[in-house]
């Protein structure tokens, strides 16, 4: 009875209630907020204690099964080589869009003047305490930044990149390490795994549980940070919403059609096929609970190899975050406009290789974590992430569900590339034939 009442703190309107009451503290009740700041300042360290073992494991796990397939060198080829395709275009086009909206951002130098002074003025606030855990101090040249940017990737020593939450050398060492295990005995590899599988359900499980104190941080968090900056610098942010829903969109729309012409069935047909997993990718706004809806859809009712879809579409929900890839790209480049940094060849190409591995970085993490992550794009550029990252927490349940739609239809798109024979099989004339 009491698990059921707890239930209620993870509906998303519960969720929306407390930003919402966040805003209203921060607005009219500036002096009280001072009282309940430690809430969310305690409730993100708590957070930030999970990250690591939730990050490393997921990578070492879903790469190291990966790798232990037997006599499926051509075929993993193949799924490295679409799967790779995919991310690099997502963050293509984030870059693209946000680069377009260069003229629609609309920043006067009253709002900046006000984000100026968050990042320069909150020194104890709770949104702070995530931009200092994931930044590294970064020099004000930027000559030789692509050069940096590589060497940055290898750590010289794992466990001082472990204590100082050096993402980018963390990614990178674990990435080796579960490719490695292909070339140990089995039974070493199998324990390791199990190690690493260990860790991640523990510290999900502690994720799951601080979830129930979701709303209270949020109305925190926000509280704080509206208190600090004013509602109404969050103003251009909305055009953010709209660049993410549009780019979404447009995304989903040229995926259906991919599933269409590998699959050899009209968009219609593909869209009733897979109209369940995507009603249900926007009302959980969870990507694993579609899995068996878009297996279904994928080998049901668009004939699809089923041995094939069985791997290839839990593995690129699982690894391939093309929503976060989108939104970091996508934001980095507004972030540029924002703060009048200079868009060069140099940052263009940062932000699209740090994209996608910031977004491997989310593997495994809760939504406030996840955006925390576009860190990993906006250091190298040398541009302050104390207001994006809060920003982009606070606009979740805004564009999650479409982020995850997203998710949902680049996978099936994947998965019918690689799950497809080479004949075309004979379209249906008319929706539903």
């Amino acid at each position: 009875m009491a698990g059921k009442r707890l239930e209620i703190l993870l509906n998303p309107r519960v969720i929306i209630l407390g930003i919402v009451t966040g805003v209203i503290l921060g607005i009219y009740f500036k002096s009280f907020v001072f009282y309940i700041e430690p809430i969310g300042k305690i409730y993100l360290s708590l957070l930030q204690m999970s990250v690591i073992p939730i990050m490393v494991s997921a990578i070492v796990v879903s790469i190291g099964k990966l790798m232990k397939l037997k006599d499926a060198n051509v075929f993993l080829r193949k799924i490295c080589a679409v799967l790779i395709v995919f991310l690099f275009s997502v963050s293509i086009i984030g870059i693209f869009v946000g680069i377009s909206s260069k003229f629609s951002v609309g920043v006067n130098s009253k709002v900046k003047t006000t984000i100026g002074k968050v990042v320069i003025g909150s020194k104890d606030t709770a949104i702070k305490e995530i931009d200092s855990r994931f930044n590294t101090k970064i020099d004000e040249k930027k000559e030789g930044e692509i050069v940096r940017f590589i060497i940055n990737l290898v750590p010289k020593n794992i466990f001082t990149a472990l204590t100082q939450g050096d993402n980018l050398k963390i990614i990178f060492f674990f990435i080796i390490l579960g490719i490695m295990l292909k070339y140990i005995p089995e039974n070493s590899s199998n324990n390791l795994i199990l190690l690493f599988e260990g860790f991640f359900e523990a510290f999900q499980k502690v994720v799951s549980i601080l979830m129930y104190l979701l709303p209270f941080s949020l109305c925190s968090l926000i509280a704080s940070q509206v208190a600090n900056m004013g509602f109404s610098a969050l103003a251009p942010f909305i055009k953010l919403i709209v660049l993410i829903y549009i780019a979404s969109i447009a995304i989903c729309f040229i995926s259906l059609l991919i599933v269409s012409r590998y699959a050899g069935f009209n968009y219609c047909q593909v869209f009733i096929g897979l109209k369940d997993a995507m009603i249900i990718a926007l009302g959980t706004r969870n990507s694993f609970a579609a899995i068996p809806s878009m297996l279904n859809g994928l080998h049901e009712q668009l004939n699809l190899d089923k041995d094939k879809l069985n791997l290839v579409v839990p593995l690129g929900i699982t690894l391939c975050r093309y929503g976060s890839v989108l939104v970091f790209s996508l934001t980095a480049v507004f972030a540029m406009y924002l703060y009048s940094h200079p868009i060069t060849i140099g940052n263009i190409i940062i932000t699209f290789a740090s994209s996608i591995l910031a977004a491997m970085a989310t593997v495994g993490l809760p939504g406030l974590l996840v955006y925390s992550m576009i860190t990993i794009v906006l250091t190298p550029l040398g541009i302050p992430a104390a207001v994006i990252v809060p920003v982009l927490i606070t606009l979740d349940s805004i564009i999650d569900p479409v982020l995850t739609l997203l998710n949902v239809c680049l996978s099936s798109a994947v998965a019918s590339i690689i799950a497809s024979d080479n004949s075309m099989k004979t379209r249906g004339e008319k929706c539903g034939a």
